[in-house]
Protein backbone atom coordinates (compact mmCIF):
# COMPACT_ATOMS: atom_id res chain seq x y z
CA UNK A 1 0.00 0.00 0.00
CA UNK A 2 1.11 3.20 -0.80
CA UNK A 3 2.27 6.13 2.02
CA UNK A 4 0.55 9.52 2.27
CA UNK A 5 3.30 11.45 1.14
CA UNK A 6 1.32 14.31 -0.95
CA UNK A 7 0.09 17.82 1.10
CA UNK A 8 -1.87 19.44 -1.69
CA UNK A 9 -1.62 23.34 -1.53
CA UNK A 10 -5.07 23.90 -2.54
CA UNK A 11 -6.98 27.60 -3.43
CA UNK A 12 -8.99 29.42 -5.82
CA UNK A 13 -6.51 31.18 -8.20
CA UNK A 14 -5.03 34.59 -6.94
CA UNK A 15 -5.40 33.65 -2.94
CA UNK A 16 -1.57 33.26 -2.41
CA UNK A 17 -0.88 30.07 -3.60
CA UNK A 18 2.40 31.35 -5.17
CA UNK A 19 3.28 33.21 -2.06
CA UNK A 20 2.96 30.47 0.25
CA UNK A 21 5.15 28.06 -2.35
CA UNK A 22 7.60 30.50 -2.49
CA UNK A 23 7.57 30.49 1.64
CA UNK A 24 7.76 26.75 1.73
CA UNK A 25 10.34 26.46 -0.31
CA UNK A 26 12.53 28.84 1.77
CA UNK A 27 11.46 26.99 4.69
CA UNK A 28 12.66 23.93 2.75
CA UNK A 29 15.96 24.82 1.71
CA UNK A 30 17.10 27.87 4.43
CA UNK A 31 20.45 28.28 3.28
CA UNK A 32 19.66 28.78 -0.22
CA UNK A 33 19.17 32.57 -1.72
CA UNK A 34 15.57 33.48 -2.42
CA UNK A 35 14.76 32.83 -6.32
CA UNK A 36 11.43 33.59 -7.30
CA UNK A 37 12.32 31.04 -9.82
CA UNK A 38 13.70 28.08 -8.92
CA UNK A 39 10.69 26.94 -7.37
CA UNK A 40 10.84 23.16 -7.97
CA UNK A 41 7.07 22.89 -6.17
CA UNK A 42 5.12 24.19 -9.12
CA UNK A 43 6.88 21.13 -11.43
CA UNK A 44 4.30 19.26 -9.95
CA UNK A 45 1.28 21.23 -10.52
CA UNK A 46 -1.89 18.96 -10.62
CA UNK A 47 -3.02 20.09 -13.73
CA UNK A 48 0.22 19.96 -15.50
CA UNK A 49 -0.22 18.42 -18.74
CA UNK A 50 3.58 17.32 -19.43
CA UNK A 51 3.96 15.45 -15.97
CA UNK A 52 0.74 13.11 -16.38
CA UNK A 53 2.05 12.14 -20.08
CA UNK A 54 5.30 11.38 -19.14
CA UNK A 55 4.18 9.92 -15.77
CA UNK A 56 1.60 7.60 -17.19
CA UNK A 57 2.96 7.11 -20.93
CA UNK A 58 0.49 8.24 -23.06
CA UNK A 59 -0.59 11.27 -25.04
CA UNK A 60 -3.29 12.97 -23.15
CA UNK A 61 -3.87 14.97 -26.81
CA UNK A 62 -5.56 11.83 -27.86
CA UNK A 63 -7.64 11.43 -24.58
CA UNK A 64 -11.25 12.78 -23.94
CA UNK A 65 -11.54 15.32 -20.60
CA UNK A 66 -13.33 12.50 -18.54
CA UNK A 67 -10.95 10.24 -19.41
CA UNK A 68 -8.12 12.30 -18.22
CA UNK A 69 -9.89 13.02 -15.30
CA UNK A 70 -10.47 9.20 -14.27
CA UNK A 71 -6.33 8.79 -15.13
CA UNK A 72 -5.26 11.76 -13.06
CA UNK A 73 -5.78 10.28 -9.29
CA UNK A 74 -3.30 7.51 -10.76
CA UNK A 75 -0.82 9.36 -11.59
CA UNK A 76 -0.92 11.25 -8.47
CA UNK A 77 0.28 8.06 -7.31
CA UNK A 78 3.19 7.87 -9.11
CA UNK A 79 3.98 11.19 -8.21
CA UNK A 80 3.55 10.12 -4.52
CA UNK A 81 4.91 6.61 -4.69
CA UNK A 82 8.77 8.24 -6.21
CA UNK A 83 9.18 10.04 -3.21
CA UNK A 84 10.09 8.91 0.48
CA UNK A 85 9.41 12.08 1.81
CA UNK A 86 6.52 14.70 1.93
CA UNK A 87 6.00 16.54 -1.39
CA UNK A 88 3.65 19.34 -1.79
CA UNK A 89 1.44 20.13 -4.77
CA UNK A 90 -0.25 22.61 -5.89
CA UNK A 91 -3.97 22.57 -7.26
CA UNK A 92 -6.12 24.81 -8.53
CA UNK A 93 -9.32 22.43 -9.37
CA UNK A 94 -12.11 22.14 -7.03
CA UNK A 95 -12.29 18.94 -5.37
CA UNK A 96 -14.70 16.94 -7.43
CA UNK A 97 -14.61 16.29 -11.18
CA UNK A 98 -17.95 17.59 -12.51
CA UNK A 99 -16.54 14.90 -15.74
CA UNK A 100 -16.77 11.84 -13.25
CA UNK A 101 -18.40 12.64 -10.08
CA UNK A 102 -15.67 11.68 -8.14
CA UNK A 103 -12.43 13.57 -6.38
CA UNK A 104 -9.72 14.84 -9.17
CA UNK A 105 -6.98 13.38 -6.75
CA UNK A 106 -5.93 10.26 -5.40
CA UNK A 107 -7.02 10.53 -1.66
CA UNK A 108 -5.22 6.80 -1.28
CA UNK A 109 -2.02 9.39 -1.60
CA UNK A 110 -3.28 12.06 0.41
CA UNK A 111 -1.93 13.21 4.08
CA UNK A 112 -3.81 16.37 3.88
CA UNK A 113 -4.69 19.29 2.49
CA UNK A 114 -3.41 23.42 3.12
CA UNK A 115 -6.72 25.27 1.56
CA UNK A 116 -5.69 28.96 1.10
CA UNK A 117 -8.23 31.40 0.94
CA UNK A 118 -8.66 35.42 0.22
CA UNK A 119 -11.50 37.64 -0.13
CA UNK A 120 -13.12 37.04 -3.22
CA UNK A 121 -13.43 40.65 -3.45
CA UNK A 122 -9.70 40.88 -3.86
CA UNK A 123 -9.61 37.92 -5.66
CA UNK A 124 -11.36 39.48 -8.54
CA UNK A 125 -9.73 42.73 -8.87
CA UNK A 126 -6.34 40.38 -8.76
CA UNK A 127 -7.79 37.96 -11.08
CA UNK A 128 -9.15 40.66 -13.75
CA UNK A 129 -5.11 41.81 -13.99
CA UNK A 130 -4.42 38.14 -14.11
CA UNK A 131 -6.59 37.07 -17.35
CA UNK A 132 -6.44 40.79 -18.94
CA UNK A 133 -10.18 40.66 -18.81
CA UNK A 134 -12.71 43.46 -17.60
CA UNK A 135 -13.98 43.47 -14.29
CA UNK A 136 -17.62 42.07 -15.16
CA UNK A 137 -16.25 39.30 -17.90
CA UNK A 138 -13.72 37.82 -14.13
CA UNK A 139 -16.95 37.91 -12.55
CA UNK A 140 -18.27 35.46 -14.27
CA UNK A 141 -16.02 33.00 -13.64
CA UNK A 142 -15.70 34.25 -9.70
CA UNK A 143 -19.74 33.97 -9.55
CA UNK A 144 -20.09 30.69 -11.41
CA UNK A 145 -18.36 29.68 -15.02
CA UNK A 146 -15.31 28.80 -13.01
CA UNK A 147 -12.88 26.98 -16.26
CA UNK A 148 -9.33 28.03 -16.06
CA UNK A 149 -8.26 29.55 -19.31
CA UNK A 150 -4.56 28.07 -19.08
CA UNK A 151 -2.57 28.35 -22.79
CA UNK A 152 0.51 27.73 -24.08
CA UNK A 153 2.01 29.83 -26.62
CA UNK A 154 1.69 27.37 -29.59
CA UNK A 155 -2.21 26.39 -28.92
CA UNK A 156 -1.80 23.59 -27.28
CA UNK A 157 -2.55 23.91 -23.54
CA UNK A 158 0.00 23.28 -21.04
CA UNK A 159 -2.33 22.35 -18.31
CA UNK A 160 -5.66 20.66 -18.52
CA UNK A 161 -8.98 22.77 -18.66
CA UNK A 162 -9.22 23.09 -14.54
CA UNK A 163 -12.86 23.20 -13.23
CA UNK A 164 -13.15 25.18 -10.10
CA UNK A 165 -17.28 26.31 -10.36
CA UNK A 166 -17.77 29.42 -8.52
CA UNK A 167 -15.71 30.58 -5.60
CA UNK A 168 -18.14 29.38 -3.29
CA UNK A 169 -18.32 25.96 -4.83
CA UNK A 170 -14.48 25.80 -4.86
CA UNK A 171 -14.51 26.73 -1.15
CA UNK A 172 -16.85 24.48 0.17
CA UNK A 173 -15.89 21.63 -2.32
CA UNK A 174 -12.42 21.93 -0.46
CA UNK A 175 -13.01 22.64 3.31
CA UNK A 176 -16.70 20.43 3.02
CA UNK A 177 -15.49 16.96 1.96
CA UNK A 178 -14.61 14.52 4.78
CA UNK A 179 -12.24 12.41 2.66
CA UNK A 180 -9.08 13.70 3.44
CA UNK A 181 -8.14 16.18 6.18
CA UNK A 182 -7.89 20.00 5.78
CA UNK A 183 -6.29 22.59 7.20
CA UNK A 184 -8.11 26.37 6.13
CA UNK A 185 -5.51 29.25 6.38
CA UNK A 186 -6.99 32.95 5.48
CA UNK A 187 -4.41 35.06 3.11
CA UNK A 188 -5.66 37.94 5.36
CA UNK A 189 -4.00 36.05 8.36
CA UNK A 190 -1.06 35.19 6.87
CA UNK A 191 -0.64 38.93 5.89
CA UNK A 192 -1.59 40.18 9.55
CA UNK A 193 0.45 37.48 11.49
CA UNK A 194 3.05 36.08 9.36
CA UNK A 195 4.94 33.55 11.93
CA UNK A 196 1.21 32.13 13.52
CA UNK A 197 -0.24 31.41 10.21
CA UNK A 198 2.48 30.04 8.87
CA UNK A 199 3.47 28.13 11.38
CA UNK A 200 -0.31 26.51 11.77
CA UNK A 201 0.11 25.25 8.59
CA UNK A 202 3.69 23.90 8.42
CA UNK A 203 2.73 22.37 11.76
CA UNK A 204 0.08 20.46 10.05
CA UNK A 205 2.02 19.21 6.83
CA UNK A 206 4.26 17.70 9.22
CA UNK A 207 7.05 19.80 8.34
CA UNK A 208 9.80 19.90 11.20
CA UNK A 209 11.33 23.31 11.65
CA UNK A 210 12.89 25.67 14.34
CA UNK A 211 11.57 29.11 15.01
CA UNK A 212 14.45 30.68 12.96
CA UNK A 213 14.04 28.92 10.21
CA UNK A 214 10.58 29.92 10.15
CA UNK A 215 11.33 33.59 11.00
CA UNK A 216 13.52 33.47 8.06
CA UNK A 217 11.39 31.81 5.33
CA UNK A 218 8.73 34.63 6.41
CA UNK A 219 11.49 37.51 6.32
CA UNK A 220 12.50 36.67 3.09
CA UNK A 221 9.46 35.98 1.17
CA UNK A 222 7.97 39.28 2.37
CA UNK A 223 5.89 40.52 -0.77
CA UNK A 224 8.03 43.58 -1.12
CA UNK A 225 11.05 41.48 -1.57
CA UNK A 226 9.29 39.32 -4.31
CA UNK A 227 8.16 42.60 -6.27
CA UNK A 228 11.76 43.90 -6.00
CA UNK A 229 13.18 41.02 -7.45
CA UNK A 230 10.41 40.88 -9.62
CA UNK A 231 11.27 44.10 -11.10
CA UNK A 232 15.19 42.86 -12.07
CA UNK A 233 13.93 39.59 -13.49
CA UNK A 234 10.83 38.23 -14.79
CA UNK A 235 8.81 35.60 -12.49
CA UNK A 236 8.23 32.75 -15.33
CA UNK A 237 4.93 32.71 -14.06
CA UNK A 238 3.70 36.06 -15.04
CA UNK A 239 0.91 36.28 -18.00
CA UNK A 240 2.57 37.55 -21.37
CA UNK A 241 0.27 40.45 -21.63
CA UNK A 242 1.88 41.60 -18.15
CA UNK A 243 5.10 42.83 -16.58
CA UNK A 244 4.08 41.34 -13.55
CA UNK A 245 3.02 38.75 -11.29
CA UNK A 246 3.32 40.25 -7.57
CA UNK A 247 1.01 43.26 -8.18
CA UNK A 248 -0.07 44.72 -4.76
CA UNK A 249 -0.69 41.67 -2.10
CA UNK A 250 -2.79 43.60 0.10
CA UNK A 251 -6.22 43.10 1.73
CA UNK A 252 -9.21 45.48 0.99
CA UNK A 253 -7.38 46.62 -2.18
CA UNK A 254 -10.65 45.97 -4.14
CA UNK A 255 -12.09 49.40 -2.49
CA UNK A 256 -9.76 51.09 -5.17
CA UNK A 257 -11.09 49.29 -7.90
CA UNK A 258 -14.98 47.88 -7.60
CA UNK A 259 -18.08 49.57 -7.87
CA UNK A 260 -20.87 49.08 -5.02
CA UNK A 261 -22.91 47.24 -7.64
CA UNK A 262 -19.83 44.90 -8.36
CA UNK A 263 -19.19 45.00 -4.24
CA UNK A 264 -22.86 43.53 -3.83
CA UNK A 265 -22.87 41.26 -7.04
CA UNK A 266 -20.08 39.50 -5.35
CA UNK A 267 -21.48 39.53 -1.73
CA UNK A 268 -24.99 38.58 -2.29
CA UNK A 269 -23.56 35.37 -4.42
CA UNK A 270 -21.14 34.40 -1.84
CA UNK A 271 -22.65 36.14 1.35
CA UNK A 272 -23.10 32.53 3.18
CA UNK A 273 -19.08 31.19 2.43
CA UNK A 274 -17.98 34.49 3.50
CA UNK A 275 -19.85 35.00 6.78
CA UNK A 276 -18.67 31.22 7.04
CA UNK A 277 -14.98 32.61 5.99
CA UNK A 278 -15.49 35.98 8.52
CA UNK A 279 -15.31 38.13 5.95
CA UNK A 280 -18.63 39.35 6.13
CA UNK A 281 -20.42 39.38 9.94
CA UNK A 282 -23.73 38.48 10.53
CA UNK A 283 -25.51 41.29 9.05
CA UNK A 284 -23.27 41.23 5.88
CA UNK A 285 -21.02 44.14 6.67
CA UNK A 286 -18.11 43.46 5.55
CA UNK A 287 -14.57 43.17 7.24
CA UNK A 288 -11.54 42.99 5.09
Amino acid sequence: MSNKNTYWLASYPKSGNTWFRLFLNQLLGPAQQLNINDLPIQNTIASARLGFDVGLGVNSSDLLPAEIDRLRPFNDELFNDASDSHIYRKIHDAFISPNTGHPIISTKVSAGVIYIVRNPLDVLVSYHYHLNESIDETMAYLNGQGESKSQHPNGIRSQFNTFMGGWSHHVLSWIGQTQIPVCVIRYEDLLSDPLTHFNKATRFAQIEHTQSELQQAVDSTQFEKLKAQESKVRFAETPSHTSHFFRNGIAGGWREYLTEAQVQKVVSTHSNVMQKLGYLDNQNNLIF
